[in-house]
């Protein structure tokens, strides 16, 4: 209870803004401010609502003014959350701190650019290739792609499979030193998941820090595996009429031969 302190204020204000790209510990965090008793939105929870948020998110890119306001009121004070990290919500961490001027806003760091650009070039860099073509183009929001263009363009960064390792790295690099020159030093912790909670609840003025070990949700083999599927699904895509109806003659054959040779009634 104590610790939920940190989340006071009205229900669907943001006390909390994640400033941290994708692939930075951001899942970790989003657990941890959710201990601490916020609601936070992530990625995850961009991706379960669908076009219902996507709606709002893709008017950024067009140029709305109004998409700030669109995203503040629809998604986030319209669903209650108080904080916010990862991607979409970190590519607009500036106009979400003009929004809220009592906002914390937390930098989350990889110990090396070369780590994160490794870790994207496995996992959500290739989400926008993947939500693009069979099969994963049907399990996906039909506006994550829009999104996913969205945020590539913010940071700086070419997408994949054009994107370079050393691309990726400056943006990664751009990106944290856009942060720093943009958030006052009293207003920003960066903070990387192995600083664990003692400096989070600093920052945040909880008096009772959780004890419990800080949350470590690596998804990034997940992810990774879940990548893999979809590739190798899309390798075989066309092949697939030709292996179910392969499938439907074989199962004819078996049918045929086995009725074929079942055993005759002997005549009298």
């Amino acid at each position: 209870a104590a610790a939920a302190a940190a989340a006071t204020g009205v229900s669907g204000e943001i006390k909390v803004i994640g400033a941290g790209l994708g692939r930075t510990g951001t899942t970790s965090l989003a657990s941890a401010l959710t201990i601490l008793g916020h609601k936070t939105y992530h990625m995850k929870d961009n991706i379960q609502a669908g076009d219902a948020h996507n709606q709002h998110w893709v008017k950024f890119p067009m140029g709305d003014p109004k998409a700030i306001d669109n995203v503040a009121t629809e998604v986030l004070q319209a669903n209650k959350y108080t904080a916010t990290t990862d991607f979409p919500a970190c590519l607009i961490y500036f106009k979400l701190s003009t929004r809220y001027p009592d906002a914390k806003v937390i930098l989350s760091v990889r110990d090396t650019p070369k780590a994160w650009a490794k870790s994207v070039r496995k996992t959500i860099g290739r989400a926008g290739i993947a939500a693009s073509r069979p099969p994963m183009k049907y399990v996906f929001p039909t506006g994550f792609v829009a999104v996913d263009r969205y945020l590539w363009e913010t940071i700086g960064a070419e997408r994949l499979p054009n994107g370079t390792l050393v691309g990726l790295e400056e943006a990664y690099t751009r990106w944290n030193d856009q942060v720093k020159a943009t958030i006052p030093h009293d207003r920003l912790l960066i903070h990387n998941a192995k600083d664990g909670w003692e400096p989070l609840c600093k920052f945040l003025d909880v008096e009772d820090c959780p004890t419990t070990p800080y949350p470590h949700s690596n998804d990034g083999k997940v992810l990774a595996t879940v990548m893999d599927v979809a590739d190798a699904v899309y390798m075989t895509w066309p092949l697939l009429p030709c292996m179910a109806v392969a499938g439907v003659i074989v199962a004819i054959r078996v049918c045929v031969r086995t009725c074929c040779n079942s055993p005759k009634k002997k005549t009298a």
